[in-house]
C-alpha cells in the first residue's frame, strides 16, 4: 500500500499540482490516476477541493472547509464518488449530529416485525422504508433505472447496486468497473483511453466515502451517472434530487437551512422558504444577505436575487468566474445567462425574462451545498422560484436549470 500512494505522489509531483485548471496533458494524466487512487480505495473524507484559488481541508469534525474567499471545487483531484465502490475501512456511520427524530435514530439493523411463523422480517419490510434510486447516462440523457428500493441500516449503496443492475468489480469487489456493460473508462488505461466512469450523489451531494460505506436513509435519492470528464471539473451538487438535501439533510445529519435574499428579493426568498417548509425541511430559516457570509456557511444555504445584485459581491463574482471548478454550468452577465453543455462550449444564450436554479459544493461530501435561485430580471427570478414552488418535478434528475420563455432547460443537457 506505501509503495501504491508513493506512485501517486511521485505522479503529482510529475503532472502537476492537482488544483490546477488548465486542461494540459500532464493534467489529463493526474486526474486519471487520481480516479485510480479513489476507485481503489475509496474515501471517508474531504480530501478534494479547491476553493477559486484556494484548498478544502476538514475540522475536526469532518467537515468541509474552504481556506479561500470563494466555494471551492474537487477539480483535479481523486473522486471517491466516481465509480465509487471503494470501501475505506470506515466501521460506523458518525450519528452525533443526526437530527433529532430522524431515521437515523433506530439502533443499527433494528428488526420491528415478525413474520407470522415467528421469523425476523426485514427491517425495511417491516417499516416500509424507501429511497430512490436513479441509474441514467450523460447527466440523464438516457434512463437505465428509476426505482424505489428497500433502505435499510445493513444495507449501503453498494449493495443495492449489486442487488439491481448487472455490476462488474474490481479491486477485490471494492471498486464499481461497470454498470450493465457501460465500463469506466479507467480500467487498465491509466494513462490513455477515453474519460468515462460512474459518479454518484445522494440527495445531490456527491459523495465523499466509498458506495460500501454509505448507508441510505428512507427517502434518500440516490443518482449514478456515467459520463465523459472533459468538462475538467467534478459537479459536487445537482439540484435533481429536490426537496433532498433539505428534507433529509446528508450522512445522516441536518443542521437546517438558510434561505438568504439580495436586496429587492425578500419576497421570492419568503416563497421559497415555505416551499421547502411545506415540502418537510426542518429548521428554515430567512436571513438578508448582507449579514451572510456564503463562504463560510454552516449549514445548507439558499441565495436568492437577481443577478445583476448578487455580482456585486466578490464572492459570487469569482463563483461565476471559477464556474469551471464549482461544476456550475452556466455563466451568468448582467443581462443574459449562457448555457453550457457537458464539454463546457457554449449551448445557447438566454437574456430578458431568464431565470436559473443550480447548486455548487466546497468538494465532495460538503453536506451544506450552496444554491443559487437567480435571474436576469424579475420574471426570470420569479420564474425561478416558481419551479421550486409550484412545479419541482422539473428539477428530477438534472445538474442545474435554466428557465426561460416557460420552459425549462436542463444544464447540461
Amino acid at each position: 500500500m506505501k509503495r501504491f500512494w508513493v506512485l501517486v505522489i511521485a505522479l503529482a509531483f510529475i503532472f502537476g499540482a492537482a488544483g490546477c485548471s488548465s486542461g494540459d496533458s500532464g493534467k489529463e494524466a493526474l486526474d486519471t490516476a487520481g480516479a485510480a487512487v479513489a476507485q481503489k480505495g475509496g474515501n471517508s473524507s474531504n480530501e478534494t477541493g479547491s476553493g477559486a484559488g484556494g484548498v478544502s481541508s476538514a475540522n475536526a469534525n469532518g467537515q468541509a472547509q474552504d481556506t479561500s474567499a470563494a466555494v471551492g471545487s474537487a477539480s483535479g483531484t481523486a473522486a471517491a464518488g466516481a465509480s465509487g465502490g471503494g470501501v475505506s475501512g470506515k466501521t460506523a456511520r458518525d450519528n452525533s449530529g443526526s437530527a433529532a427524530g430522524s431515521p437515523q435514530d433506530k439502533p443499527a439493523g433494528a428488526v420491528s416485525a415478525q413474520e407470522p411463523d415467528g421469523t425476523a422480517k426485514n427491517e425495511s419490510e417491516a417499516t416500509g422504508d424507501k429511497a430512490a434510486l436513479w441509474v441514467t447516462q450523460n447527466f440523464s440523457s438516457s434512463v437505465l433505472l428509476d426505482k424505489q428500493i428497500a433502505v435499510n441500516r445493513n444495507v449501503s449503496v453498494l449493495d443495492i447496486v449489486k442487488a439491481n443492475l448487472e455490476v462488474d468489480t474490481a479491486y477485490g469487489g471494492g471498486f464499481i468497473n461497470a454498470i450493465n456493460g457501460l465500463q469506466s473508462g479507467y480500467t487498465g488505461k491509466l494513462f490513455g483511453g477515453r474519460k468515462m466512469d460512474w459518479f454518484y450523489w445522494v440527495n445531490g451531494i456527491m459523495v465523499a466515502e466509498g458506495a460500501g460505506d454509505y448507508i441510505p436513509l428512507s427517502g434518500d435519492r440516490i443518482w449514478w451517472d456515467y459520463h465523459d470528464w472533459g468538462s475538467g471539473s467534478f459537479v459536487t451538487a445537482v439540484v435533481g434530487a429536490y426537496p433532498q438535501p433539505f428534507v433529509n439533510g446528508f450522512d445522516g445529519r441536518n443542521e437546517g437551512t438558510l434561505v438568504a435574499f439580495a436586496p429587492g428579493s425578500e419576497a421570492q426568498a419568503e416563497k421559497v422558504a415555505g416551499a421547502l417548509r411545506r415540502q418537510g425541511a426542518p429548521r428554515v430559516a430567512l436571513s438578508a444577505l448582507s449579514g451572510v457570509d456564503p463562504a463560510k456557511r454552516s449549514k445548507m444555504t439558499v441565495i436568492v436575487g437577481l443577478w445583476p445584485e448578487l455580482e456585486k459581491g466578490s464572492f459570487f463574482a469569482e463563483l461565476n468566474e471559477n464556474s469551471r471548478k464549482t461544476g456550475i454550468y452556466v455563466d451568468f452577465a448582467k443581462d443574459s445567462f449562457t448555457a453550457l453543455d457537458y464539454e463546457r462550449n457554449e449551448a445557447g444564450v438566454y437574456k430578458a425574462g431568464t431565470g436559473a436554479v443550480v447548486a455548487t459544493g466546497r468538494g465532495l461530501g460538503d453536506r451544506y451545498p450552496l444554491w443559487l435561485v437567480t435571474g436576469v430580471d424579475a420574471t426570470g427570478l420569479n420564474s425561478a422560484v416558481s419551479i421550486i414552488c409550484d412545479s419541482p418535478a422539473q428539477l428530477s434528475r438534472k445538474v442545474g436549470v435554466l428557465v426561460t420563455g416557460g420552459r425549462v432547460k436542463a444544464v447540461p443537457e
